[in-house]
């Protein structure tokens, strides 16, 4: 695996929630422009800033599996976030 991902979230009471981390290289730990994070089976999805980090807002609460992309580097499938 080319890259880490680092996820958190972060539920607001019993309404809406977001999804964010940070993803890195796992060669040289800094963080990756443009990866592609998406939301299995949801319209949800971000690109990461300059310094690899990603913000999913107004996303329900639940378990949700999530794909980050970029072009170069392996797709990582991360389950059960």
């Amino acid at each position: 695996v080319l890259f880490i991902l680092f996820w958190a979230a972060t539920l607001i009471g019993q309404g809406n929630g977001k999804l964010s981390g940070r993803i890195t290289s796992s060669e040289t730990g800094e963080g990756l422009t443009g990866v592609n994070v998406m939301v299995k089976g949801t319209y949800y999805g971000a690109a990461s800033d300059a310094d690899g980090y990603y913000n999913i807002p107004q996303i329900n609460p639940g378990i949700y599996d999530i794909e980050a992309s970029i072009i170069g580097y392996k797709v990582v499938l991360q389950t059960g976030i």
